[in-house]
Formats: C-alpha cells, structure tokens, sequence
C-alpha cells in the first residue's frame, strides 16, 4: 500500500498480484492500479478474481451497507464479510465514483453472475455434501477457480456499447448511459 501511495504503480502491483492468492483484497488494489493506468481488461479480470474470493468486498464498494455472512461454509476468514469491512475501511481503499461503477459493471454483468453462480455452487457443494467422497470434486473445483479467471472472458466484455442515442460509451459509464452526446440530440426510437 505503501508504493501505491508513493504513486509507484509497478512495484504496488508486483506485491499485490503476489500477495493476492492469500488476500483476496489485493485482487480489488491491483484492479485499481490496472483501472487507472487505463488498462480495462486487466481490471476486469483481476476483478473478477477478487470477487470469486471475497465478493463480500464489491458488495461493500457497490453500496451495500451491511455485509453479512452468505450461507456457505467460508474456508477462511480472508473470504467473509469483516476481513471486506476491513478493507473498505482501510486508507488504500480509495476509489472513485467512476471506479465503483466498473466494480457494479463487473459485479453485475451476465458472464460474471454466471461465473458467481458456478461459484456458490462449489460453495454449496462443500457446505452440504456430508459424503467426503462426493464433496472432493467440489473442493478440488473450488481450489482452481480463481486461476481458471483469465483475460478471455474479459476481452469480450470490455467493449464499447451504444446508449439511447446511439452514442458509443463504455457500459459503466454512468453519466452517459442515459444522456444524449449534446443537448440537442434527440432520442433514438
């Protein structure tokens, strides 16, 4: 945290990429770094692994106010609700509204409740399965998730759309979802 305040994004990201596998709140620091430094596909990505390990931290972001635990069995209390609030209360925690729109994009978009729900179904499988021969599939599932993430979902979703007025945005640009390009454009029917 400390390179990242002293504005060194290189080494901030070499310790948060390293770190990020036992602390899933470094998934969310390098998506901040990636994001600033204009680097969408990484930021979806790193996103996405964030959420797959600590989701509890982009429900906070995304205006949550009260994160309980989900009802599945957390293998560590690096992945429930007070290590997020530990998170969100901390001073490298610092994102901007438009940052928080990416993280509601990301959180929000289809593929990725998809990948959420594939997700809690490994969640499920370890919390309810009393048989261990039956819940070893869904705990080696479990443990590969997140390096399953890769950019090629992320390079699909990270593209420009078209808003109301057939003006070109990116799908998390709150501003200009529902805004015309100038004052006089008329809406598109």
């Amino acid at each position: 945290d400390i390179a990242l305040i002293q504005g060194d994004h290189q080494a901030a990201m070499r310790e948060y990429l390293k770190g990020a596998p036992n602390s899933p709140a470094y998934w969310y620091q390098a998506a901040l770094i990636a994001f600033r430094e204009g680097d969408y596909v990484a930021t979806c990505t790193y996103l996405r692994r964030g959420i797959a390990a600590n989701p509890y931290i982009a429900e906070g972001l995304t205006g949550r106010t009260v994160l309980s635990e989900h009802l599945y069995w957390h293998a560590s209390n690096v992945h429930g609700p007070e290590w997020a609030v530990d998170y969100l209360d901390s001073a490298a925690c610092n994102w901007t509204p438009e940052e928080i729109d990416f993280v509601d994009w990301v959180f929000n978009a289809s593929p990725v409740l998809k990948e959420r729900a594939e997700m809690m179904a490994l969640h499920e499988g370890m919390t309810y399965e009393r048989d261990a021969e039956k819940q070893a599939p869904y705990a080696e599932r479990s443990l590969g998730f997140i390096t399953r993430i890769t950019d090629t979902l992320s390079k699909k979703m990270v593209r420009k759309v078209k808003n109301l007025w057939d003006v070109e945005i990116w799908p998390w640009d709150r501003p200009r979802l529902s805004l015309p390009a100038s004052p006089s454009s008329k809406h598109v029917q």
